[in-house]
Formats: C-alpha cells, sequence, structure tokens
C-alpha cells in the first residue's frame, strides 16, 4: 500500500510540474516541451507527450486558440463546416486517450488508431526512429492497439465533444489471415459506429504484412456491402486511407472504385514504404513530394462529393495552402507535431493567415479555385 501510494505522490508532483513548465513556455509558445521531449527517445517521447495531453491537469491550463482574422473555414463533403483545415492524423492517439487533450491544441479534426479487434503488442522495439536533421520519422509500429472494446469503453468515459470531428481509424489484427480481414474491419466498425463522426479503414499501412493487398477494387466492393447490411448509409461515413507507393494507374483506380462504391472520401496519403536507414514507414518532409503528386493524381480523376483529407509532410501554413489549392478538403499532422511541437497548430495558422493576407485573400476556400502556382514561392516560410 505504501509503495502504491507513493507512486500516485509522485505521478501528481509530475502533472503539476508538466503544468507549470507549461504555463512558463507558453508565451513561446510551448518550444520549451518541444525541445525537452527531443531529448528523450523517440517512443518515450510520444509517450510522455501523449499522457501529458490526457492529464486534465496539464491541459486544462492551456489557453483556448484564438479567433482567426481570416475565413479559414472549410466545407468536408458529409461532415460539414469545419472552422479551419488542420486535423490530426492517425497514430498519434491509438488507443484514445488523449481526445479532449489533444483538442485543446486546437485540432478541428481528431483521428485517433490504428484500432484492431482485440488488443496487440504491435511489433518488437525498437520501431520509431526521429530524424532531426531532415524531419522525418520512420516507423514499424504494426498497429500496437489495446482493441475495440477498450477504446469503446473510453470514448463512453471521454468528457463531452467540443467543437472538432472525431475520426476512428480501424484495420486488421496481425494474426488473421488475409481471407478472414474484411471480417475484423466490420467487427471494429460495428462495435465503434455511432461514436465517430467518420471512420477510416487502414489498408495502407507498410508495417503489416500483405495489409496492402487488400487495397483493390474487389475488396472495396465487397467492404461496401457489408457495411450496408450493418448500417444503411454506413460506406458514406467510412473514408479509405491510400499509400504513396501505388503506381498512377493503379493509384486512379482505386480512387475510381471508391468513388463508385460511395466512401465518404480517402485520405492521402500513409506512410512510404523503405528499406533505409531503417526498415518501416517513412513519414515527415521526404513524404511531402510523394502525397503532393497523389492528391494531384486524385484530382484528375475524382468525382464530386468525394472527400479528400491530405496527409503526408504538411510542416507548414504554406504546406496547407498547397495542399487546398490541389484538391484537399483538409489536413492531417503527426510529423509536425512532433518536430514544431504542441502550439504546431497556432503557429501554422499564423503562417497560413499570413500567406493569405499577403495575397489579398479572404477566404481559404477560394484557393480551391486558384490556378497552379498562384501560392507557393521560394519565398514561403516554412516550419521553425
Amino acid at each position: 500500500m505504501g509503495g502504491k501510494s507513493a507512486i500516485m505522490q509522485l505521478r501528481k508532483w509530475l502533472m503539476q510540474m508538466v503544468g507549470k513548465v507549461m504555463q512558463l513556455v507558453w508565451p513561446q509558445p510551448l518550444a520549451g516541451t518541444a525541445a525537452l521531449l527531443q531529448l528523450l527517445p523517440p517512443e518515450r517521447a510520444h509517450e510522455v507527450g501523449l499522457w501529458c495531453m490526457s492529464q486534465h491537469q496539464v491541459w486544462q491550463q492551456l489557453p483556448v486558440l484564438g479567433a482567426a482574422r481570416l475565413d479559414l473555414s472549410m466545407e468536408v463533403p458529409g461532415l460539414g463546416r469545419i472552422r479551419h483545415p488542420i486535423g490530426l492524423a492517425a497514430g498519434f492517439d491509438k488507443n484514445g486517450r488523449a481526445i479532449t487533450g489533444l483538442s485543446r491544441l486546437g485540432f478541428t479534426m481528431i483521428e485517433i488508431g490504428t484500432i484492431t479487434p482485440t488488443a496487440q503488442r504491435g511489433r518488437p522495439q525498437p520501431r520509431m526512429f526521429r530524424y532531426r536533421d531532415t524531419r522525418d520519422l520512420i516507423n514499424r509500429m504494426g498497429f500496437p492497439s489495446d482493441g475495440a472494446e477498450a477504446v469503446l469503453h473510453r470514448l463512453r468515459c471521454q468528457d463531452a465533444r467540443e467543437d472538432y470531428l472525431l475520426g476512428i481509424n480501424v484495420g486488421k489484427n496481425q494474426t488473421t489471415a488475409l481471407e478472414r480481414a474484411l471480417d475484423d474491419y466490420l467487427a471494429c466498425l460495428d462495435k465503434l459506429k455511432g461514436w465517430g463522426d467518420y471512420y477510416v479503414v487502414n489498408v495502407s499501412s507498410p508495417n503489416t504484412p500483405g495489409l496492402r493487398e487488400l487495397a483493390c477494387p474487389a475488396f472495396f466492393k465487397d467492404l461496401a456491402r457489408r457495411l450496408s447490411e450493418l448500417e444503411s448509409g454506413l460506406p458514406r461515413k467510412v473514408w479509405i486511407k491510400l499509400d504513396p507507393d501505388a503506381g498512377r494507374l493503379e493509384f486512379q483506380a482505386l480512387i475510381q472504385a471508391i468513388a463508385e462504391e460511395a466512401f465518404g472520401g480517402v485520405i492521402l496519403t500513409n506512410t512510404r514504404k523503405v528499406q533505409f536507414p531503417e526498415a518501416g514507414g517513412l513519414s515527415g518532409h521526404s513524404l511531402r513530394s510523394y502525397a503532393l503528386q497523389r492528391l494531384m493524381w486524385a484530382q484528375e480523376v475524382r468525382q464530386h462529393g468525394l472527400g479528400i483529407l491530405a496527409v503526408g509532410g504538411i510542416t507548414s501554413g504554406a504546406d496547407v495552402l498547397e495542399s487546398i489549392r490541389l484538391g484537399a478538403h483538409a489536413v492531417g499532422l503527426y510529423s509536425a507535431l512532433v518536430f514544431r511541437g504542441p502550439a504546431v497548430v497556432a503557429k501554422m495558422l499564423a503562417e497560413l493567415e499570413g500567406l493569405m493576407a499577403a495575397r489579398g485573400m479572404v477566404h481559404l476556400a477560394d484557393a480551391r479555385q486558384a490556378a497552379p502556382g498562384d501560392f507557393i514561392s521560394a519565398d514561403d516560410t516554412g516550419p521553425v
């Protein structure tokens, strides 16, 4: 009992210290927090950061993001209007532990997961690698998950929803054979339906053997049929996350198949499969050109009403503006939060407003009608 009490006291003291540090560094803003986490190994830094954001004593001390000077709102097909387009991509909060805290950082969309039907540990450590010079990450996590039942319990217990959309990203267990994978996705979606604003089917991670083989028109057709049997109209709430490694014709065929089956949208893109300097999925700055190319390919064949969420190397307000110009309705961050720190949304919105003001723009949505090259130039400031 004495040992347990001492641990509780230590945790309370740590939370108080974290809260005080955040109060001290916020005017910078929160730069000190990011710098401290960079001193830790990547996965441990991630765990500490996520734990901090799960603690009321920490996130309740954060200021609420101020109102924008310009109109940054975007209409996302099937989901409605969001006040600005910057969301949090899947992978940061895999098990729904810190949703409310993360929303206080200013994200308008928060995607949790990838969640598997039953709990699994994922691949052995080390499995996350950080490259500061290039602002890249490589991971080979392999869907570590507490399982759908545990996540459902947390969703039931979470604080009242604030002003953000919740996405729930689902995948298959590693031990599930590919021919039974559809059952895993349906089991997760059946258990968690009603708790998310949208759902994401992950068939694009490079870290689960064979998973990308599921990204084909036949699988999407079967998925849409089975989802409709679960609940009428459910496919419209489901988005498909694709990888950046497919060739142009194959990729565009997938976009067309997803549109034909009336799914809600696509997330472009997941990590790029690499073998060097570590095997796994590459995200961050070096993924940007691949993700942009896929946005352009999708724009060539997409049908009206198909939503697009841009993910991959988005680290500045200029990246946000370029993604919107290329057809995205919103963007998702991961690596930018790691390298730019917990004030990344505020920083990127300030950059975005600066770019818009310099070009005489009032409404961000107008960027979707702009000509190529209207906005991004060599003088645009990147991440700091």
